[in-house]
């Protein structure tokens, strides 16, 4: 269901970027808000998935750990 919300922000992304509006209003705007909303949403659910474990703080080493290495990767290939 997530992928279908998501491709149909996406759509709102490109009609906002063609010019295109509705009523007057930016629909790419909403649909960038919906999108922050939706990482939150699924960062906040992994977050608390590895909190659970009774060593809190080793956990969220882990996590933010993982989280790193998700993320920074990406962004050392875009700049070199």
């Amino acid at each position: 269901m997530t992928g279908y919300i998501r491709f149909f922000l996406a759509f709102l992304v490109l009609i906002s970027h063609l010019g295109i509006r509705f009523k007057g209003m930016n629909e790419g705007v909403f649909a960038v808000v919906i999108f922050y909303i939706l990482a939150g949403h699924v960062v906040t659910k992994l977050f608390l998935e590895k909190i659970k474990s009774n060593d809190i703080i080793k956990r969220l080493k882990i996590f933010y750990i993982e989280r790193f290495l998700r993320i920074f990767p990406r962004y050392v290939s875009i700049f070199f």
